[in-house]
């Protein structure tokens, strides 16, 4: 019996202090309830190891590679959430603003219960990025410039990854950082906070080009 409980012991000891070696990944927030990452792909089996009980599957399936997550996702008794959010060529502004503001409240409200998200788009750069920093400027109080560059850039979104190809930094700039712009900008105002996800804000929300950018 003895021999039994030390065992268990040195499983949750070693559980306490696993860390994530997915691609990109760290927390988000001060509770140690949301992480950020790159596509777990072959490494999903480590997501348990924290305590993971939800993921956020942020980005359109394109190769069947959604349907692969969700199913390992479920063998291991996490559950998933898919909202297939696009990094370029946006149906409208709009549905963009309301898929973001979806995936805050699974974070808010799985955190609220006590469970983990961890939440990822392919590269865990630009999608993951701007929602990691909206959430960041709402739980933290901290302004846009400051999530841009210490959440977002050093990351790797848009031009903050070095190696990026161009024709993805020029996309980003064009599209999603105006996005991320235009919501931040209804957080300052206080029409946006983790108490008021309201899609209300994105049926007027307007986007304008930017110069906005990593500098690297």
């Amino acid at each position: 019996m003895k021999s039994i409980v030390c065992l268990f012991l040195a499983f949750i000891t070693l559980n306490l202090h696993a860390e994530l070696t997915i691609a990109n990944s760290h927390t988000v927030d001060s509770t140690g309830s949301l992480f950020r990452g790159r596509e777990p792909k072959k490494l999903v089996s480590e997501l348990p190891s924290i305590g993971i009980t939800d993921v956020i599957i942020f980005k359109n399936d394109t190769r069947g590679e959604v349907g692969k997550e969700i199913q390992a996702l479920e063998s291991l008794g996490i559950t998933s959430h898919h909202i297939p959010f696009r990094w370029k060529e946006y149906s409208s502004v709009q549905l963009a603003c309301e898929q973001l503001i979806d995936a805050m409240t699974i974070m808010r409200d799985r955190r609220e219960d006590g469970g983990k998200v961890f939440f990822h788009c392919t590269a865990g750069e630009d999608r993951t990025g701007t929602l990691a920093g909206l959430f960041r400027m709402m739980d933290e109080g901290l302004d846009r410039d400051t999530v841009f560059k210490e959440e977002m850039c050093e990351r790797g979104f848009s031009d903050g990854n070095e190696h990026k190809p161009y024709y993805v930094t020029n996309a980003i700039q064009k599209e999603l950082t105006p996005i991320f712009i235009a919501m931040a900008r209804q957080i300052d105002k206080g029409y946006l906070s983790l108490q008021n996800l309201d899609k209300k804000v994105c049926k007027t929300l307007k986007v304008y080009p930017t110069k906005l950018n990593c500098g690297r």
